[in-house]
């Protein structure tokens, strides 16, 4: 190592300005070149990191051993700080591509509530207009999960009527559902839940 450098880092050292000057005119084209290498090229990028470098190079100038090649530790400060630069922006990446991920995911889920609450929506009304007897059966088996014979007890009607009212009901609806086909999976799904 030079005398002159010797000289300018135990200046340094003592944080002398006009040391780090001689120093980043010195060395500066040298990162430049180096962080252009590793960079694959991006004169932006290096021209960042060459600031970096010489802004950690003051940070750390009590810490500077002048028995020690400055290239190499300007270059290890380099190369670092544009690995953890890139490392951020990878975070940053993965971070905004799981925030947008959750955002549609929470979007279709909002879409399919929707569509669900109007698929109940319009069950109850198929429901609503089942007769008046019909649907009361029909509740008490689906709703209240009587048995036909709980429902026949209760009502003071034979099992048989019961069984009769429960087929019709369900014929009925049937026959409704079947209009909306395209929506029948979601609805069924759900049916298994409240039916």
């Amino acid at each position: 190592m030079a005398e002159s450098e010797v000289n300018d880092l135990r200046a340094l050292k003592r944080g002398s300005a006009e040391a780090f000057e001689r120093l980043y005119d010195r060395y500066a084209g040298k990162v430049y070149n180096f962080v252009l290498g590793l960079s694959g090229g991006d004169s932006y990028m290096a021209g960042e990191m060459v600031q970096t470098t010489f802004i950690r190079l003051w940070e750390t100038r009590d810490r500077i051993d002048t028995d020690k090649s400055l290239i190499s530790y300007l270059t290890t400060i380099a190369k670092n700080s544009l690995f953890n630069h890139y490392k951020r922006q990878t975070v940053e990446y993965l971070y905004r591509e799981t925030m947008l991920r959750d955002e549609v995911m929470h979007d279709a889920a909002t879409e399919e509530e929707i569509e669900m609450i109007s698929l109940q929506r319009s069950l109850y009304e198929m429901i609503d207009r089942l007769p008046p007897g019909r649907k009361r059966i029909f509740l008490m088996s689906r709703k209240e999960e009587l048995t036909t014979r709980e429902i026949a007890e209760k009502l003071g009607v034979s099992v048989s009527t019961v069984e009769t009212q429960l087929s019709l009901a369900v014929k009925f609806l049937r026959s409704e559902l079947g209009k909306h086909r395209d929506k029948l999976l979601l609805l069924a799904a759900w049916l298994v839940n409240i039916l």
